[in-house]
């Protein structure tokens, strides 16, 4: 058994980087959802997608999505490209967010620095067909 102070040996010689994901629009699944609460202690959702063709195929993209009534316009976009009918967009609903997982949506994804490091972040959504039709062959298509 190593002993935390003693330290331990890595191989680096076959890890590659981790590169982002171009801006562009993507169709993707729902693999994994989840209900947390976000750093502010404010309710919301966190999503993760795997973009599901293209070059960047296999891919995993996350955004959160908050529950506070000043945001739910993110998660009522979301849900219109996922095809839930507007009369349970249009007053009280109840999400269940493992309900969605499996489900294919279109994502616009564009890339942002922040201290140096770029990150690529959801800037919207659209359903699955109108995001095929837009890349019919899988391949991105840059904003």
């Amino acid at each position: 058994m190593v002993k935390a102070d003693e330290g331990y040996e890595v191989d680096f010689s076959e890890a590659g980087d981790f590169d982002i994901v171009p801006p562009g629009l993507y169709v993707v699944k729902i693999t994994a959802a989840e209900r947390k609460i976000s750093s502010n202690d404010n309710p919301m959702i966190k999503w993760e997608f795997t973009i599901t063709e293209g070059d960047f195929s296999g891919r995993k993209v996350w955004t959160n999505t908050m529950l506070m009534p000043t945001s739910l316009w993110v998660l009522k976009k979301m849900l219109r490209a996922l095809n839930v009918g507007s009369s349970k967009l249009s007053g009280k609903f109840k999400i269940n967010h493992n309900d969605y997982i499996g489900q294919e949506l279109g994502i616009t994804i564009s890339n942002r620095e922040e201290d140096g490091t770029i990150w690529s972040d959801v800037k919207s959504f659209v359903p699955a067909k109108v995001a095929k039709a837009k890349a019919p062959s899988g391949k991105k298509v840059f904003s």
